[in-house]
């Protein structure tokens, strides 16, 4: 998903990065504890999902680049995946499954 990530960054903001530039986590989350500013509006969860974050911070620009997917616990089937600009979702693209 690092790939994905990055290529969605370069294919949107047309900016270039490595493995290295990025931090990422992957959580097992409840629907309630998720920021739902984040997610867009028509997005329709289960009650427990597995989230992947990376994190890409642009120090020249002072921007903040987050990037996540969303999935079941397993990570076998995708419910959504978007990137937020300092925090503020600016795509998004829901259904999907990924290998």
């Amino acid at each position: 998903m690092l790939r994905l990530a990055q290529e969605m960054v370069l294919k949107q903001h047309h900016i270039e990065s490595n493995e290295g530039d990025w931090a990422y986590e992957s959580i097992t989350m409840e629907r309630e504890e998720l920021d739902q500013e984040t997610l867009p509006k028509e997005c329709q969860l289960p009650d427990l999902v597995m989230t992947h974050v990376y994190l890409l911070e642009d120090s020249r620009a002072e921007v903040d680049y987050t990037v996540y997917f969303i999935t079941n616990p397993t990570s076998e089937v995708e419910y959504v995946r978007g990137v937020l600009v300092d925090g503020k979702l600016v795509w998004y693209q829901t259904g999907g499954h990924h290998e």
